[in-house]
């Protein structure tokens, strides 16, 4: 891949380009389904946690209803990974409620392909080995189930990280620098709500208004 940059994105988007023929609009048919595959990961998230609809679940749903700001910031291969984690995270919930091995496995597989995606998910892969030696403490998860999903785990990421050295020969995230104080990250913090809501929000009302005046037209 271009970059030395992890190839799991290259080779979506180049399924995709196969099926549709041009390269945009194959970028643009990924992006969308992953915001709709991640959003449904969360609603599923959500309901494994929360049993009954809450005010708190809803005030979300109106955010992002409002506001696309939690994607505006995401280049395509942060919110693919990012869908894979919410995925993993699902998998996992179920894992330990019906207790199957076949989930436990497709835990490491959606762990693997966040990596695969995005390097940075490399640390975040370890955490349904740290939940489920929660779950094993308070008698949840089995331990040859808990043994069996730390092999696994781990065998992902080993996988990701050799991808990563046989790509740039280098484990690690970024270029080796000096450490300083970066002073200047500051300028990249949101000013909330009111840059969440007047530059993003109402500009998307106004874009979905818009488009709805124009659909009887269309038809």
């Amino acid at each position: 891949p271009l970059g030395k940059m992890m190839p799991g994105y290259v080779w979506l988007v180049s399924t995709f380009y196969l099926l549709i023929g041009d390269w945009l609009w194959a970028a643009y048919a990924l992006d969308v389904l992953a915001i709709w595959a991640v959003l449904i990961a969360i609603k599923l998230i959500l309901r494994r946690l929360i049993k009954e609809p809450s005010p708190g679940e809803g005030l979300f749903w109106l955010f992002l209803a409002i506001s696309p700001a939690p994607f505006h910031y995401m280049a395509s291969n942060d919110l693919i990974g990012w869908t894979f984690f919410c995925w993993m995270c699902w998998a996992f919930l179920r894992a330990v409620k019906h207790k199957k091995r076949s989930l436990l496995i497709t835990t490491a597989a959606l762990s693997l392909c966040a990596g695969m995606v995005r390097y940075a998910y490399v640390p975040l892969m370890i955490l349904p080995v740290l939940f489920g030696a929660l779950t094993y403490r308070v008698k949840v998860m089995e331990k040859k189930d808990w043994l069996f999903l730390s092999i696994i785990q781990t065998v992902a990421i080993l996988s990701v990280v050799l991808t990563k050295f046989f790509l740039t020969d280098s484990v690690n995230y970024l270029a080796e620098k000096e450490a300083s104080w970066q002073f200047q990250h500051l300028l990249w913090t949101d000013p909330f709500p009111m840059k969440t809501f007047l530059y993003y929000g109402v500009p998307h009302l106004v874009g979905l208004s818009e488009i709805q005046s124009s659909l009887p037209y269309i038809v």
